[in-house]
């Protein structure tokens, strides 16, 4: 039994990644030439949903912030305040999920978790995603919520470099 959860677990990651890279692959062929900023918005909402509905690699944070930056690049303004809030808090209805344990479906509890997990690396990577210009519209409440927990692991990578 646990090699089919195993299994299963493999290749919902790996659909998880082809997923995103048919997304990226969308954004950069096709929308960008396109210039409907509304479409990219929606696009990159949900690659942001499929990393945080999955349990996929740790390279995800790192993964999401070049395709911000190359939206960035291509983009003549910043995500709007809805595409931003969007990103950041998408939710699902549970009706919507398919797991027996659903993950976490906010971008910014993708930072609680991984601190909690005492991933303290990958929580700023998080942050950092959480943080990048391309969703410079999240408003003051959102940035400085980001950015205290931002300071938090901080305090447990220079303890940890000081011993």
């Amino acid at each position: 039994m646990d090699e089919r959860c195993e299994n299963r677990q493999r290749l919902t990651i790996a659909y998880s990644l082809t997923a995103c890279k048919l997304i990226d692959e969308l954004i950069e062929l096709r929308l960008f030439r396109e210039e409907k900023e509304s479409w990219i918005e929606k696009a990159v909402i949900t690659r942001v949903w499929i990393c945080c509905t999955t349990r996929m690699a740790e390279e995800t944070p790192g993964k999401l912030q070049e395709l911000l930056e190359t939206v960035t690049r291509n983009l003549k303004a910043p995500l709007s305040p809805q595409a931003t809030h969007a990103a950041q808090t998408v939710r699902v209805h549970l009706s919507q999920m398919k797991f027996a344990n659903p993950p976490p479906q906010l971008l910014w509890k993708k930072v609680e978790e991984a601190y909690g997990l005492e991933q303290y690396t990958q929580t700023e990577d998080w942050c950092r995603t959480c943080l990048h210009p391309l969703l410079e519209k999240a408003g003051d409440v959102n940035k400085s919520k980001i950015a205290r927990q931002a300071c938090l692991p901080l305090h447990f990578v220079h303890d940890a470099n000081a011993v």
